[in-house]
């Protein structure tokens, strides 16, 4: 995670110039989330929720409707699933 686009949600609790600036001490607290979250298998009710607004309203800012935190959760379970099935031999080359 070295670089976060700078895409922001309304529901994102930081922005991501915030995150970025600060990623190496609010890293470890992004792990221990998604690491939960995968091994409880629990995905929080506030990381379901969406945002869908029809204008932008900060220009210049590419705005995004998925939470972060959200994101990395999805990414990380995907690596996961890649990972699963390349070494069981059982991922479509396709």
């Amino acid at each position: 995670m070295n670089n976060v686009p700078n895409k922001a949600c309304d529901l994102d609790p930081l922005p991501s110039w915030l995150l970025n600036k600060y990623v190496s001490q609010l890293l470890p607290l992004i792990t221990a989330v998604i690491s939960w979250s995968i091994d409880e298998l629990v995905m929080r009710l506030c990381l379901k929720r969406t945002s869908i607004t029809p204008l932008l309203v900060k220009y210049g800012l590419e705005k995004d409707n998925l939470p972060f935190n959200s994101k990395s959760i999805e990414k990380v379970v995907a690596m996961r699933i890649e990972e699963h099935l390349d070494h069981n031999d059982v991922n479509d080359s396709y």
